[in-house]
């Protein structure tokens, strides 16, 4: 959404999507079987919706709050909660969280579903007011419950589950007293950790970069933050693990290189062993919302090119649920433009 975003162009369709992908057209080609696309459209959202963080808990994806359209045109946030199961027909109507925010981490820790931070705005407007609250849903009340609020306020953070913790990096921060819009903010290289089983908040060693609009998963044990972008410099390619095993960060290799830098505004998640990040935005050159997929191998520490996205968007949420990556949401052109209601899938 802010100018302080920049990314790569659209670039086409990769060769080389993966050795278990090209082994698996072989095998289908030779069994005279037709070749189904890579991507497929699966049920849309019920609203138009991007900067959302979406969770996978007990089977089903959930998404609440983000930044809402309507007729095309961004009307402001919103407190709506929906979740979905694959093969379901529609989504289905959650209780709503208690006011309308962007940009909250909704996880999956401790058998609950929580939403982290974000951005809180007053009626009728979009205000980037950061939060420290933490809310956990509470199923069978249909409500939303508060629970302990983080040390600081964060959003646009990467949040990632590690058993029944979870660790809360980066993001946005204010830069003094002010905290209404996002030019009241600056990069973080928090590091919170959260026991969702206790309700303790815990602060651990500091990101390398600060950073914000990046993404981020958990992958052998590690937490994977990679891409984003910063107030002051743009987008950024850095790729930075946090080992859990020796509690310590370490650099990974760097996602590829794309015009206009690294890609923001991504979403990423993990299948088969492997970490697969995907879409963004930049603001140079007139903008735009890049087509791009990644996937990363720790076995290697290295990149290679997936299926180019069947739509690109930026904003947008990434879950995996077995072999399959859904992109939830987002908008097809950079910053509020021509948000979407879009869920496509991958499998790989």
């Amino acid at each position: 959404m802010a100018d302080d975003r920049s990314m790569p162009t659209r670039r086409a369709m990769l060769a080389g999507t993966g050795a278990v992908i090209a082994m698996g057209s072989i095998a289908r080609a030779q069994e005279g079987q037709p070749l189904p696309p890579p991507w497929r459209a699966v049920t849309p959202l019920p609203l138009a919706v991007q900067e959302i963080y979406p969770a996978v808990h007990q089977g089903r994806i959930h998404l609440a709050g983000g930044i809402m359209a309507e007729g095309g045109e961004i009307i402001g946030a919103t407190a709506r909660h929906v979740s979905w199961q694959p093969g379901e027909e529609s989504w289905r109507a959650e209780a709503p969280l208690p006011s309308a925010r962007h940009h909250p981490n909704l996880v999956s820790a401790g058998g609950r579903l929580m939403s982290l931070g974000g951005f809180l705005t007053r009626t009728g407007g979009l205000d980037w007011t950061i939060t420290a609250e933490t809310l956990a849903f509470d199923a069978e009340n249909e409500s939303w419950t508060e629970g302990p609020p983080a040390p600081e306020a964060h959003g646009e953070t990467v949040c990632v589950t590690v058993g029944s913790h979870v660790h809360v990096i980066g993001g946005r921060a204010p830069r003094g007293d002010s905290n209404l819009t996002w030019n009241d903010h600056t990069d973080s290289d928090r590091h919170l950790v959260l026991d969702a089983k206790s309700g303790r908040w815990e602060r651990a060693a500091p990101a390398p970069t600060k950073r914000n609009s990046a993404a981020g998963a958990l992958l052998d044990g590690a937490v994977h933050v990679v891409g984003g972008r910063t107030v002051e410099g743009g987008n950024v390619r850095v790729h930075e693990v946090w080992d859990t095993a020796e509690d310590r960060w370490r650099t990974a290799a760097p996602m590829p290189e794309v015009p206009h830098g690294g890609q923001g505004g991504l979403a990423a998640a993990v299948i088969g062993g492997k970490l697969v990040a995907m879409g963004g935005e930049y603001f140079t050159d007139g903008g735009g919302v890049y087509p791009n997929v990644w996937i990363y191998d720790p076995s290697t520490d290295e990149w290679q090119a997936g299926p180019s996205m069947l739509t690109p968007r930026h904003g947008l949420g990434g879950v995996s649920i077995g072999q399959t990556l859904y992109a939830i949401g987002g908008a097809v052109q950079a910053g509020g433009n021509s948000t979407s209601t879009l869920v496509e899938a991958l499998t790989l």
